[in-house]
């Protein structure tokens, strides 16, 4: 959450999610996220968890972003596209 904070992002973790799968939302200018994190780069999100993620965040008029924490750093990626994500 730190990252999104110091990128100018208002955060709300959604504590304990399991349903709805969105993790955190982050806000900033007309930029909305809907982000589901995984701790390990090993841990991967099922197709069946992107489909709901991308469910939900189009519910919110947001962009599914999957957070995996990879040696030391985070790495972002757009759920409906497959590609990295900038934040």
């Amino acid at each position: 959450m730190n990252i999104l904070k110091s990128k100018g992002y208002k955060v709300l973790r959604s504590s304990g999610s399991h349903t709805p799968i969105i993790d955190i939302f982050a806000a900033k200018s007309n930029r909305r996220l809907a982000i589901q994190v995984k701790k390990s780069e090993k841990v991967r999100m099922t197709k069946e968890e992107g489909q709901e993620l991308l469910k939900w965040a189009n519910l919110f008029g947001s962009v599914a972003v999957q957070a995996t924490k990879e040696v030391g750093k985070w790495v972002f990626q757009d759920v409906a596209f497959g590609i990295p994500f900038e934040i």
